[in-house]
């Protein structure tokens, strides 16, 4: 999946088929929500870019259940990241 702006509550949760996500945030108009990515148990590699955007501060478990992934590079602006964030993400790497 390439170049997403926003991602509300859910989006793709339980998309087995996805393996990559490009979010590419613009501005203040952007939007990770809650469980986005929760069980996409093939998702591997996560990009999430522009250091200037407001994502929530923890995440909100959107990633728990990935159970495939591997890597993932959150921005700086995130300031914490929920003590079960990656709960089930027994691949990760970095």
């Amino acid at each position: 999946m390439e170049n997403i702006i926003s991602a509300y509550h859910g989006a793709f949760e339980d998309c087995v088929s996805l393996k990559r996500a490009n979010i590419m945030a613009d501005g203040n108009n952007s939007v990770l929500g809650s469980s986005v990515f929760r069980d996409c148990s093939n998702l591997e590699t996560v990009y999430l870019h522009n250091a200037n955007v407001k994502y929530d501060t923890a995440i909100l478990t959107s990633f728990w259940g990935c159970k495939s992934l591997k890597h993932i590079k959150i921005p700086i602006a995130v300031k914490a990241i929920r003590y079960d964030e990656f709960c089930e993400c027994e691949s990760l790497l970095d």
